[in-house]
């Protein structure tokens, strides 16, 4: 397969137009630092009208929309940050229709961006996934996916997005006996869903969540529900047992680091006899927590539904992963109504 698009820093390199960042925090940090690593020049930073104090963010004053609008005739604007509410989705449209947005891919926990070169050097893998997605709107998904991140244009992502329910209307088509393991359980949101489409009929119940504020909430929500063969765990799912770091600083998104909070891991084989269906968010440790349930996914396997985003090659990395363990899957990818590529998931059932 061929991506037919130009690199998105290529073309800024050589853009004419005036560039111009749309946000701050994090987010606006890689893109500034990817500007200055490609000796791109930003000429302004703006926000929405409520978020703007008169004040600065890594040297430049801070401007309104409005300011924007009367000081460019016409200039790109850089998305900075991630959204998925349908408001904040209709206002980048409007601004796209008066000024090209784009919205460049970072990767959550990679310091490399996708690149021509990462698709070059892994052009066998990413062709043989592609081969291997079991229908047309994994393809077109996938497809999609490579454009949008070679291009930055959000439009590829707008295409390709289905809403979470589709997953569980034609692929993974949940009963009233499962055996369901959630890896990174954050408050109870997906036990949540999974008690919603089984009516509240299952087998087990098994939740993995390493942070401890999320864990007591988590906690909570069973109790309060009075759910019953539920077993919380309060580690995090990967291929072994061993004292590690996370860092909470996102809050809903705790991730492994060198330094924060000193938790366990485990390996979700060593504490769940069975399972009918796993869900993988586990903040960049999915190929890790992958192997953690080898022996689970050999002997019964079950569907999985795996965060397929948080770094650059999970997209193409983590569906090779789960074919090593269990050749006999199908793979399916989606993409929910997001901008940049999160919440992608790769989904495989028997």
């Amino acid at each position: 397969m061929e991506i037919n698009e130009q690199f998105v820093w290529d073309r800024l390199s050589n853009e004419k137009l005036p560039i111009v960042l749309y946000g701050m925090g994090n987010g606006a940090d890689k893109i500034l630092d990817l500007c200055n690593h490609y000796c791109i020049k930003v000429n302004d930073i703006f926000a929405s009208d409520e978020y703007v104090r008169g004040h600065t963010f890594r040297g430049y004053k801070v401007l309104k929309y409005s300011d924007i609008l009367n000081k460019y005739d016409n200039c790109i604007v850089l998305l900075t940050f991630a959204c998925f509410r349908a408001d904040m989705l209709e206002k980048i449209e409007q601004i796209n229709s008066r000024f090209e947005v784009l919205a460049p891919e970072v990767p959550l926990f990679d310091v490399d961006i996708f690149t021509p070169k990462t698709f070059n050097d892994n052009k066998d893998k990413i062709e043989k996934v592609y081969s291997l997605l079991a229908d047309e709107q994994s393809r077109f998904t996938y497809t999609n996916l490579l454009n949008y991140r070679m291009s930055g244009k959000y439009q590829y992502l707008h295409q390709c997005s289905t809403d979470r329910a589709e997953i569980f209307e034609d692929i993974i088509k949940l009963g009233a006996n499962e055996d369901y393991v959630d890896l990174g359980a954050f408050n109870g949101d997906t036990i949540d869903e999974f008690l919603l489409l089984t009516q509240s009929q299952y087998s087990t119940i098994t939740a993995f969540e390493p942070a401890e504020k999320n864990f007591k909430k988590l906690a909570e929500k069973v109790e309060n529900l009075n759910l019953k063969n539920v077993n919380l765990v309060n580690k995090a799912a990967f291929d072994s047992s061993k004292n590690a770091y996370i860092s909470e600083k996102g809050g809903r998104n705790p991730f492994l680091s060198e330094n924060g909070h000193l938790i366990q891991t485990a390996c979700v084989d060593d504490v769940c006899r069975k399972a009918s269906y796993i869900k993988f968010d586990v903040e960049g440790a999915e190929a890790e927590a992958l192997l953690g349930c080898k022996n689970l996914i050999k002997k019964y396997a079950p569907s999985l539904l795996v965060s397929a985003y948080h770094k650059t090659n999970d997209f193409f990395e983590l569906p090779l992963k789960i074919l090593e363990l269990n050749e006999n899957y199908q793979i399916y990818m989606r993409h929910q109504p997001y901008i940049p590529a999160w919440e992608t998931s790769v989904i495989a059932v028997k």
